[in-house]
């Protein structure tokens, strides 16, 4: 879509019920979800053409639980705090508020928030924004709005926006913080503040999964302590207090260096990582997680995590792989980081944890740059405790 084009908004009411999926028809036009999400968009960018607004918006980011301090945005309009601004956005566009609140529902799920921790830790209610806003349909541009409702497109690569973008996007998972809120003045997020988030998702054979946020888990050692709903015949003794696995011990993600990682093409995006394992004896699986650790900035270095992984170590008999995997928004492609071993051959696999393998930092290239001399783009470190 050129960046001359926007639909008028009072067009959209036609199509809020349009069945057509997400993405470009056959035609190649921009289907009707990407359009509404645009509409969306260039009105909400219009809104915050009001520094009061932009107060209530910053407050609200300032005052977020989750990761990034992300707005959930379908449901922030709806709070005493938010319908302000769904006002104004009826006000720009010439709709009333019902029919705003039902072209933001139609959509996706939305997030509202600074991608940029640089952004989250100096953005004052004074400054005026850029509005980026992903409709999902062109994987190779960043688009959106400035507050006077002017179109932008620019290209996806690392180079920052000159001024303070917001993020105007699909939601990747609304998890809360693991770490506590440091007092920040005026920020939105004090720049010590520990940002990951993320869940914990835990499948043994023949029972239901499990899953929980990291936030209400805490480190491994206390997670072993832990006896969830959906395991408690795997407990030591039956039920209630011991190792999850009854004696089988945690495996945890215990240290993570990423190195110039952009989520979505985005620059200073946070990424969401999956480590996805399984646990075998021979070639039966006796277990798999997936940690799904999110608000990891580009440049991330962290050491003692302690962050549990999967109900169980490895041991004489039993091995684990871990599948690491940077997930994407559609349409953009998840990313994935591959263990290499040159020698005696070149083989490309899932990280093999096995009982000597205590501690090791394990070197992962990003496909399919997984030559000799690409570079080393994420680093995890895998400890574990046996009961």
């Amino acid at each position: 879509m050129s960046p001359r084009t926007s639909v008028p908004l009072l067009l959209l009411l036609g199509i809020l019920g349009c069945s057509t999926p997400q993405g470009e028809s056959a035609s190649g036009r921009v289907a009707p979800l990407g359009q509404q999400r645009e509409a969306v968009g260039r009105a909400l960018a219009l809104a915050l053409a009001d520094s009061g607004l932009r107060g209530l918006v910053h407050d609200a980011m300032r005052a977020s639980p989750l990761v990034d301090h992300r707005l959930p945005f379908e449901t922030w309009l709806a709070t005493p705090e938010g319908a302000p601004v769904a006002g104004a956005m009826a006000r720009q566009s010439g709709l009333g508020v019902d029919s705003i609140m039902r072209l933001v529902h139609g959509l996706a799920p939305l997030d509202l928030y600074f991608p940029s921790r640089r952004d989250r830790a100096t953005w004052t209610a004074g400054a005026i924004p850029l509005l980026i806003v992903e409709p999902g349909a062109i994987p190779t541009s960043i688009r959106g709005f400035d507050v006077h409702g002017t179109p932008f497109v620019r290209p996806r690569g690392p180079e920052p926006f000159p001024g303070p973008a917001l993020m105007l996007q699909a939601s990747e998972g609304r998890d809360r913080r693991t770490g506590p809120r440091l007092a920040g003045g005026a920020m939105i997020q004090n720049p010590r503040e520990e940002g990951v988030g993320g869940t914990l998702t835990i499948q043994r054979p023949g029972q239901p999964a499990w899953r929980a946020q990291l936030a209400d888990l805490g480190p491994a050692g206390a997670f072993m302590q832990l006896c969830p709903p959906g395991l408690e015949d795997d407990c030591a003794g039956g039920g209630g207090g011991g190792s999850i696995v009854g004696g089988e011990g945690v495996t945890s993600l215990n240290g993570l260096s990423v190195n110039g990682v952009d989520d979505n093409g985005i620059p200073l995006e946070s990424n969401e990582f999956e480590f996805r394992a399984t646990a075998y004896i021979g070639l039966q699986v006796i277990g798999q997680a997936t940690l799904r650790l999110t608000g990891v900035d580009p440049d991330y270095h962290a050491t003692n995590l302690r962050l549990p992984l999967l109900s169980h170590a490895p041991d004489n008999y039993a091995y684990l792989e871990v599948d690491v995997v940077e997930t994407d928004g559609w349409p953009n492609a998840d990313d994935h980081f591959d263990y290499i071993q040159y020698q005696p051959n070149r083989v490309f696999a899932r990280i093999p944890l096995h009982q000597y393998d205590q501690g090791r930092w394990w070197p992962l290239k990003e496909q399919p740059r997984i030559g000799v001399f690409d570079p080393e783009k994420v680093l995890p470190q895998f400890t574990w405790v046996n009961q």
